[in-house]
């Protein structure tokens, strides 16, 4: 018997950091001074943003997970629009060829004892990303002698709708070990559970948009090419 599953919804996917390129992106955080507190949703106090040299080098870093997250988010999109003709989406395949994930914003966390990030989403951006670049062992040993009904302390959850039954899967949790990156919808919910360990979580977070590498001189093309 062949069966075929079909996914939809928002598009989460996870990637693993080297830990030589982990120590460069801490290294760079501990020296920044700027506070990103007034920008940012969580109950975190060492919060800082990356000045835009460093960013333009993270940014060349990381260059190949935003080119493979943009494929398959475009090829999501495309077969998307492909099945929906009423979609407000209409642009095509070709252009999305043109689109590159730029940075709008990216800053560093260190998470300490009862800080959290309540439910939330990011706005003014495209796609979204998170990298745990150092998790101590002590939250893992916290979580699993965790008892209670919730996902339990340090865990990351993405919530995909509201008020549905359990064999929906409309959210997903996760215990990032360090070096786990994940890169997502800028307006999927998520949250991230506190813990009560006395140790500190490095997190990097940052914010995409999609800029439209050349899209003009394409569209010109495709007018001369319809009046020819």
């Amino acid at each position: 018997m062949q069966s075929k599953r079909h996914h939809f919804g928002p598009l989460l996917l996870e990637y693993k950091i080297e830990k030589d390129l982990l120590t460069k992106l801490i290294d760079i955080g501990k020296q920044m001074k700027r506070s990103a507190n007034e920008s940012l949703a969580s109950n975190m106090e060492s919060q800082f943003q990356y000045e835009p040299e460093n960013i333009e080098w993270i940014a060349e870093q990381l260059q190949p997970i935003f080119d493979d997250y943009k494929k398959q988010y475009c090829d999501i999109m495309y077969e998307h629009i492909k099945s929906n003709p009423s979609s407000r989406f209409t642009i095509s395949k070709e252009e999305m060829k043109c689109w590159k994930l730029k940075h709008q914003s990216l800053w560093i966390n260190f998470m300490k004892s009862g800080e959290y990030n309540p439910p939330h989403f990011h706005d003014n951006c495209n796609i979204s990303y998170v990298i745990f670049a150092d998790v101590p062992e002590e939250i893992f040993k916290e979580n699993e002698e965790y008892v209670g009904t919730s996902d339990g302390p340090g865990t990351i959850e993405f919530l995909f709708g509201t008020n549905y039954p359990e064999d929906f899967c409309s959210r997903k949790s996760f215990l990032p070990e360090s070096g786990t990156m994940f890169i997502f919808p800028s307006n999927f919910m998520h949250t991230v559970m506190p813990f009560k360990s006395d140790v500190t979580r490095t997190t990097i977070a940052g914010n995409l948009f999609f800029n439209m590498v050349n899209l003009d001189i394409l569209r010109k093309e495709n007018e001369n090419d319809t009046s020819d």
